[in-house]
């Protein structure tokens, strides 16, 4: 299959609410970034200039729409169940390739109060498994820093297994990093 997703625009887990959002969220969106700021930071790219703004979310969530639309990418929004005000958390299925490759990576992460819950895995294990049945893509790509022990322990609960190391892999804060390749392969 090309151009549209066959993956939903929302799915549900025991505890989680997992949703693609239009424009309308970018003040939702914006808040959980500003909340999550100092607990990301770390593990991600330094933000460009506007980053913090409304309107840089409001163009960021039609991007990601249109992505959904081209068939590229699908980012979810995490939100407890019973709590559909707050965002606490982010997964994405991007950089779908089609063809002999029928492959993607995923992203994840979540606010620190919840993490240790479970929810990361119910997170990830819900769309990888959408994303190999529905999207048919034969292989899920993860990258994580070699020392976050608590997302290697979600992706091995989540039928990843390790393949090797990324040298020099991404810029953070100033330096490069290497990271652990792990990967699910559909069956």
């Amino acid at each position: 299959m090309h151009g549209r997703l066959t993956m939903l625009f929302q799915y549900e887990t025991e505890n989680l609410v997992l949703k693609i959002l239009d424009e309308k969220y970018s003040r939702d969106v914006l808040e959980f970034y500003i909340e999550g700021d100092s607990y990301f930071g770390a593990m991600e790219p330094d933000r460009i200039d506007g980053f913090y703004t409304k309107d840089y979310h409001k163009r960021l969530l039609e991007y990601e729409e249109k992505s959904y639309i081209a068939g590229r990418s699908a980012r979810y929004y995490i939100y407890e169940k019973g709590n559909p005000w707050r965002i606490i958390g982010t997964a994405a299925i991007r950089n779908i390739v089609r063809g002999s490759f029928m492959s993607a990576t995923i992203g994840y992460k979540l606010l620190p109060e919840y993490t240790g819950k479970g929810y990361a895995t119910q997170a990830v294990k819900r769309l990888t498994d959408e994303a190999i049945t529905d999207e048919e893509l034969h292989r899920i790509v993860a990258y994580v820093q070699p020392d976050n022990t608590a997302s290697i322990r979600v992706l091995e609960k989540c039928g990843f297994e390790y393949e090797g190391i990324a040298r020099d892999y991404a810029m953070l804060k100033g330096r490069w990093h290497d990271h652990a390749i792990y990967a699910r392969i559909g069956k």
